[in-house]
C-alpha cells in the first residue's frame, strides 16, 4: 500500500489531510477538508463542517467519524457535527476520518480511509460575572468575579463613576487569567461602578453586569479652634470625598487630658465649622469629630483642644 500526505492550511484553523489507496483499486479515494465554527453567544459550542475532493466513481458511500480531544489532552472523543459542553477560552482539536468500500461481485475487495484535523483550535471567551468587592478602604479595592466554567487570557476591568460608564476614571485594567484585582488611586466616600469582560486572542466577550460599591470615608483633619471667647468656640475640621453628616463631641476637662464630662454631642450635618456656645468661662475643652457618608463611617475621632477665657 502506498501512502500519500496532503498537506492544506487554511485561514484561522490548521488542516492536515491524508489518504490512502490500493494500487489494484480503480481510483484514488481523494482528499478531505474539515473546518471548525465557534459563536461568541454559544462560547461552549462548536460546529464542525467537512468535504470530500477528488473521490473516484464506483465505490460505496463514506462512513464518516467526528472526534475531538482538549489540545493538552491524548484521548480523542467521538462526536457529531455539534460538540456542545466545551470550555470556553480552551483550545481543542477536531479530527474528521472517512472510509468506504470497493465492491466486487457483492464482496468487499478494498477500503480507502481519508482524513483531516483542526489544530489548536481556541474557542471564545465566556461572559464572566461581576461580584460585590469583597475588601476596600479609602483609596482602594478588590474587584472579583466569576469566570462561569471559562477560561481566558486576560480579565479586563473599567471603573467608573456612573452605571452608565460615561464617567470612567481607570479602564482596561488586565488582571491576567486571574478572577480578582486590586486596584488603587480612588477617591475616599465615593460610589464608584466597575465591569469585567474576558479577552482572547480570538475575542473578548461582552461585558459583565456592573458591582457598585462605596470607599470608605476618610477621618476629617482637625483644624484648630477659632473665635474663641469667654463662653463659645468654633470648632474646625476639613473634609475630603463624598461627606453626609459631621458628628461633633466637646470634653470638658475635669480631671487629666482625655477624661472628663461630654457637654454637648451633635450632628453638624455637612458642616465643616460649628460654633459651640454655652461653655464655662476659664476652662479646658476637647473637641472630636468623626464623619460618615451614610454608608461607611470614618473609624476614629481626632482630637483638637481650646480654652475659653
Amino acid at each position: 500500500m502506498k501512502r500519500f500526505i496532503l498537506l492544506a492550511f487554511f485561514a484561522f484553523v490548521s488542516t492536515v489531510q491524508y489518504s490512502f489507496a490500493q494500487t489494484s483499486c480503480k481510483g484514488s479515494a481523494g482528499s478531505m477538508t474539515l473546518t471548525a465554527s465557534n459563536l461568541i453567544t454559544s462560547p461552549s459550542v462548536v460546529t464542525l463542517a467537512f468535504t470530500h475532493f477528488g473521490a473516484a466513481s464506483g465505490w460505496g458511500v463514506w462512513q464518516n467519524q467526528l472526534s475531538y480531544k482538549l489540545s493538552s489532552g491524548t484521548m480523542y472523543i467521538n462526536c457529531s457535527s455539534t460538540v456542545s459542553g466545551l470550555i470556553p477560552g480552551a483550545k481543542y482539536d477536531f479530527r474528521v476520518s472517512a472510509t468506504r468500500f470497493c465492491l466486487r461481485d457483492g464482496f468487499t475487495t478494498q477500503s480507502q480511509t481519508v482524513g483531516a484535523f483542526v489544530t489548536n483550535y481556541q474557542l471564545k471567551p465566556n461572559t464572566p460575572t461581576a461580584l460585590p468587592p469583597n475588601a476596600f478602604d479609602t483609596d482602594f479595592f478588590v474587584a472579583r468575579w466569576n469566570k462561569n466554567g471559562g477560561i481566558a487570557d486576560h480579565y479586563i476591568v473599567d471603573v467608573a463613576l456612573d452605571q452608565a460608564f460615561n464617567s470612567i476614571v481607570l479602564s482596561n485594567l488586565d488582571a491576567g487569567p486571574n478572577d480578582v484585582l486590586i486596584v488603587r488611586g480612588l477617591m475616599p466616600g465615593t460610589r464608584y461602578y466597575y465591569r469585567v469582560l474576558a479577552s482572547t486572542p480570538v475575542g473578548n466577550s461582552s461585558y459583565s453586569n456592573i458591582s457598585e460599591f462605596t470607599t470608605v470615608v476618610s477621618p476629617p483633619t482637625m483644624l484648630p479652634a477659632t473665635n474663641i471667647g469667654a463662653t463659645s468656640f468654633t470648632a474646625n475640621g476639613q473634609t475630603s470625598g463624598v461627606v453626609t453628616h459631621c458628628f461633633l463631641k466637646v470634653l470638658e476637662v475635669t480631671v487629666q487630658p482625655d477624661l472628663g464630662e461630654i457637654v454637648l454631642d451633635v450632628d453638624a450635618g455637612t458642616n465643616t465649622s460649628f460654633t459651640v456656645t454655652g461653655l464655662k468661662p476659664n476652662t479646658k475643652y476637647f473637641y472630636f469629630v468623626r464623619v460618615t457618608n451614610d454608608i461607611t463611617t470614618s473609624p476614629f475621632f481626632l482630637r483638637s483642644d481650646a480654652a475659653v477665657s
